[in-house]
């Protein structure tokens, strides 16, 4: 059978697989029932003589991939767009046959044609009723957290796949556009000769002539929302302990505010908690941006959209670290380290423009910051410094802030716990505190590798999690911080402790050698929060500026003051910049995709 019977045989893949009579077939059709062997593909469902070729998407291809997506960690939305006979319904029966069934999802229009005896009547007049009755059962599936939900409809023009693009930014979803890559996906002759549907040559033409290329806002590495709440409330964590152990920091807030003579007790440290904020249209997954494009406005993201490396991505697992947060007056980023895989994928013009003359374009400055007390979005007090606060809000946020003191106390070990981890997933301990930690599956060697004595959570061997961010020493910003703490002496460094004292006698290349601020890909973060008034791009320049004084620092030797923190240590860099350096860096799974 050749390839072109293949794709235009009413017996699509999954009937191939399941309907055969071939012993070879039954027992490959037993794996997905039955418990699956961990190096299970699902390629490995296809008849041998198929070319495989056609159907090379990461969620077939990548064992990784495949695993993440087929657990409950994940939410992600296909989208399927193609003409009709391009091969749209040979993917989507593959990912019928490959994942668990409670797991999936498939929504289509076509179906609203189909009798009980299984034949297929098309009414161009139901049309209309067909898309709505596929549009709620969308969203049917991701009120009900589906973990993928497919839409297989042609979706040949942007404005078709609004509804779900909006579902699945409401919902948390990861949105992955899907063509087919078979060669005759815009031949009109072949498709008319090829869909099952007897759709004529004249519309087929019609169909390829007005097939638009869709460019996303953005492309992106994104977390599931489960890791992006903890690492939001982690953040609010380590912002209380930092306004406490540096009271000019927290002063430097109240000035931006223009609040004068106020004392920062914990009602205040509770009233500085909400100095940032996120969106209130924004998704609840948090991510990593590769490349902004303002669907094609923006001069390159044309050639970066066409990339064969960013189509072949789009829809793949990978993983990305986080070594550290900075808190500016204007915002909240975590730092991102990139693998060589990643990095290949990230693309920020702002670095090359930061080192040329004129760098600070387009950005506004800590000193000339657009936050003024009468934008801040809230009303903490006025100029004399006075609480608006009702007594019962404050006596809530005191009892909150004391909770917090305590739990930070009582366990640095919070979140992604390998003894609690699944062969689909990692789950976080201790939900019930506040805050998260890392994920102790990955323990980083001296050389940046990946070890564990139980393996991944995702069943691949430790050194397969991510091959790339070995080779740029995953996490250096912070992977030899104890051993520099034993350089610098102090019984502190034995147990990972690092005083207020010794920090004084170190110097920042002293304390992190391995520290990272003038590379490429530097800039690299997830946006937690801003202030208000203030967009998401600047915390590309606060990270930037903040690079800039590391490198100062370092070129110094001056002594810089660290402050035990949870997971890390804290420094105030002056001028409304804090940094927390953590002691072993976050690592995160995430979904490249755009963002539509």
């Amino acid at each position: 059978m050749s390839m072109g019977e293949f794709s235009t045989d009413s017996q699509s893949v999954c009937e191939l697989v399941i309907l055969q009579p071939s012993e070879e077939l039954e027992q490959k059709q037993q794996t997905k029932e039955n418990l699956r062997p961990k190096d299970f593909s699902p390629l490995l469902l296809l008849p041998l003589h198929v070319d495989k070729k056609y159907l090379d998407f990461p969620f077939f291809n990548d064992l990784k991939t495949f695993r993440y997506l087929n657990s409950n960690k994940s939410r992600v939305l296909f989208i399927m767009r193609g003409i009709p006979g391009s091969g749209k319904s040979t993917i989507v029966n593959l990912i019928k046959a490959s994942f668990e069934p409670s797991n999936l999802v498939v929504c289509s229009a076509d179906d609203f044609f189909i009798k009980e005896d299984g034949s297929y009547t098309f009414n161009e007049r139901l049309l209309s009723a067909a898309h709505a009755s596929c549009q709620q059962k969308a969203k049917n599936a991701c009120e009900a957290n589906t973990p993928v939900v497919v839409i297989d409809n042609t979706n040949i023009r942007g404005w078709e796949m609004r509804f779900y693009l909006n579902l699945s930014t409401t919902f948390g979803y990861v949105t992955v556009l899907v063509q087919p890559k078979t060669p005759w996906s815009m031949d009109p002759v072949e498709l008319a000769a090829k869909n099952s549907h007897s759709v004529p040559l004249e519309a087929i033409q019609r169909k390829v002539k007005s097939f638009e290329d869709v460019v996303p806002s953005y492309y992106a590495w994104f977390c599931n929302e489960e890791k992006s709440m903890s690492l939001l409330r982690l953040s609010s964590q380590l912002l209380r302990e930092c306004l406490r152990a540096f009271p000019e920091f927290g002063q430097e807030l109240l000035d931006t505010l223009g609040i004068r003579g106020r004392s920062l007790d914990d009602d205040t440290i509770g009233m500085l908690g909400k100095f940032y904020t996120r969106h209130e249209r924004c998704s609840p997954l948090l991510h990593c941006t590769a490349k902004f494009c303002a669907r094609g406005k923006v001069a390159g993201s044309s050639d970066y959209h066409q990339r064969g490396d960013v189509k072949s991505s789009c829809g793949r697992v990978f993983s990305i670290a986080v070594p550290g947060l900075v808190f500016t007056r204007r915002t909240m980023g975590a730092r991102v380290t990139l693998g060589e895989e990643t990095a290949s994928l990230f693309c920020k013009p702002e670095e090359k423009k930061w080192g040329s003359p004129g760098k600070s374009a387009g950005f506004s400055g800590a000193s000339n910051s657009p936050i003024s007390k009468k934008s801040s979005g809230f009303s903490p007090g006025g100029a004399s410094g006075s609480s608006q606060l009702s007594k019962k809000k404050a006596k809530k946020a005191t009892k909150a802030e004391k909770k917090a003191k305590r739990m930070s106390k009582k366990s640095r070990d919070w979140g992604w716990d390998s003894d609690n981890d699944d062969e689909n997933g990692d789950e976080v301990r201790n939900k019930e505190t506040e805050g998260v930690g890392h994920e102790d599956f990955n323990q980083m060697s001296e050389n940046g590798s990946t070890t564990s004595s139980k393996g991944n959570p995702d069943g691949s061997s430790p050194s397969s999690i991510d091959n790339s961010l070995s080779d740029s020493l995953l996490g250096k910003l912070v992977l030899n911080s104890i051993a520099s703490r034993e350089e610098c002496g102090g019984e502190e460094a034995k147990t990972g402790q690092l005083s207020e004292s010794s920090a004084r006698g170190c110097n920042l290349s002293e304390l992190f050698p391995s520290l990272v601020y003038e590379r490429a890909n530097r800039s690299a973060h997830i946006t937690l929060r801003t202030a208000h008034g203030v967009e998401s791009r600047e915390v590309n320049f606060d990270l930037l500026r903040t690079c800039d004084i590391e490198q100062e620092l370092v070129k110094s030797g001056k002594p810089v003051k660290f402050v035990p923190v949870s997971h890390g240590h804290a420094c105030y860099h002056g001028d409304g910049i804090c940094c927390v350096y953590f002691d072993k860096p976050l690592v995160l799974r995430t979904v490249f995709s755009g963002q539509y």
